[in-house]
This record gives C-alpha cells, structure tokens and sequence, in this order.
C-alpha cells in the first residue's frame, strides 16, 4: 500500500453543518449524526474535488456560528 493510498484511507468522512448554503450546494445530502449523541450534520462526498470545496467554505462562511467563548 503506498502512502497516497494510506492517507486516503484515513480520511474518510467530513460533515458539515447543515446551513441554507450547504444544503443548496449539496441537495442530496441526508442529514446524519456523525457520532452517537451528536447533532446532525451533512455528510461531504467531494473530499477530492477540491473547487466544489473551497466554494461550499466561502458560501458556507457567513451563516457559521461564532466559536463559543471558552470558560477559564
């Protein structure tokens, strides 16, 4: 097994958070729990497309929640 080979297998899912601009760029997508006690999200099929990529984050980029402050 070569190593391209070995990280493809490593990466094997991506989920998104299921916003207007996701669900219009990826209407297929079914909503899905990527663990156990997790809310739902959509799951991403292109990892190699790379364009598709790059265009669902900057769609994607202003209806994302603002990180959580962490308490200290």
């Amino acid at each position: 097994m070569d190593r391209v080979t070995k990280h493809r297998e490593n990466i094997i899912r991506s989920w998104q958070e299921p916003v207007k601009a996701a669900r219009e760029m990826m209407p297929d997508a079914e909503p899905e729990a990527p663990y156990e006690g997790a809310k739902e999200m959509l799951l991403v099929n292109r990892l190699e497309d790379r364009d598709f990529l790059c265009g669902l984050l900057e769609a994607m980029y202003d209806e994302l929640p603002l990180p959580k402050k962490r308490k200290k």
